[in-house]
């Protein structure tokens, strides 16, 4: 009666490069009901490889020893080999924000360089990495970082080596941001002053006197400049002086010589403070001029007339009367300046 083969494997094993390795074995080949009870000193069955935990990525054979002492009566013990797969170990980098504030010109790497420190989940143990981040915006708001090149080295007492190939970095998406904060603006309007007219006031006059913190590369679109004023009565057109030009910021867009194709929101870079302008509308010069009358010793007085010239439009001045300011004196004579008009 031959014997039968137990067969121990040694189980496939993948893992992370810089992680110690814990080798295991399967048993097969029992018949009748038997199981590894039937093996004399198992516990010095082994398995082991040429590779250890700092060994690069790659596949490795796992050999399985058996010693002599290690026996299964009706049984003979054949090895059998397994893999070891090591993979990249994957790591975390987290850095803290890079704050600026909006210039108009691009925030990056180099114009803004990083000093703070870079955290990594789980970097092997005597590991050190080295990293280059990547970064660029022009316009307010947030950029994610990302890696642009790094390295890693690991030390053995007094030998270095590098061991970037058994790496892959990425970025963290807590913080790790480039923030590039509004700039102040501040923006004044222009007094502005016109004769009544009968129409509304618009946008045509008004100016805006100063640009104090506009970024040398920007340009307010002028098409998007609305004024806002408006007097209590709901016009925009009765004389007087009005406090409180405003502009509409919400409408505001800019562009900026080093984006192309874009026209942002003026406030999406910029904390925007007006100076209000004043508005002055001045009254309109008419004038009534009064027919000289004359009339016999005796009679009634005649119809009062006159002319009423400069107005915007007819009607505006209401009811125009024309009386003498002499009703009582009715002797024969010339009496200058003694008509009138009132409205």
């Amino acid at each position: 009666i031959n014997l039968a083969v137990i067969t121990v494997t040694a189980k496939d094993t993948t893992r992370p490069y810089g992680e110690p390795d814990n080798f295991h074995y399967t048993l097969a080949g029992f018949v009748n009901g038997e199981s590894e009870s039937v093996i004399q000193n198992q516990s010095q069955i082994t398995c082991t490889s040429t590779a250890n935990q700092f060994t690069n990525i790659g596949q490795y054979a796992i050999e399985t020893q058996i010693p002599t002492t290690v026996t299964a009566g009706n049984y003979t013990l054949t090895p059998a080999n397994g893999t070891l797969t090591i993979q990249r170990r994957q790591v975390t980098v987290k850095a803290d924000n890079v704050t600026t504030t909006y210039s108009g010109t691009e925030h990056n790497q180099t114009t803004n360089p990083y000093t703070g420190t870079l955290t990594y989940t789980t970097l092997a143990s005597n590991d050190a990495a080295t990293v280059q981040l990547n970064y660029k915006r022009i316009l307010a708001g947030n950029q994610d970082m990302s890696i642009g090149s790094f390295s890693v080295t690991h030390t053995d007492g007094s030998n270095s080596w590098d061991v970037t190939s058994n790496y892959a970095l990425t970025m963290s998406n807590e913080d790790s941001k480039l923030v590039i904060n509004k700039k102040d603006l501040t923006i004044t309007v222009d007094d502005y002053s016109r004769a009544y007219d009968g129409t509304d006031i618009t946008a045509q006059g008004y100016t805006i006197s100063s640009t104090d913190g506009l970024a040398s590369t920007d340009q307010i679109n002028a098409s998007t400049v609305i004024y806002t004023y408006q007097q209590a009565d709901g016009s925009r057109k009765n004389a007087g002086t009005y406090n409180g030009v405003q502009l509409n910021q919400g409408n505001l867009t800019f562009t900026n010589s080093n984006v192309s194709g874009e026209t942002p929101s003026l406030n999406s870079c910029y904390n925007i403070t007006v100076n209000p302008g004043t508005l002055t509308v001045t009254q309109k010069a008419c004038t009534i001029a009064v027919d000289n009358k004359y009339k016999t010793y005796g009679d009634g007085d005649p119809a009062f007339t006159g002319t009423v010239t400069g107005l915007v439009s007819d009607g505006d001045l209401g009811t125009v009367t024309y009386s003498r300011t002499n009703s009582t004196v009715n002797n024969a004579g010339f009496y200058e300046d003694v008509l009138d008009a009132s409205y």
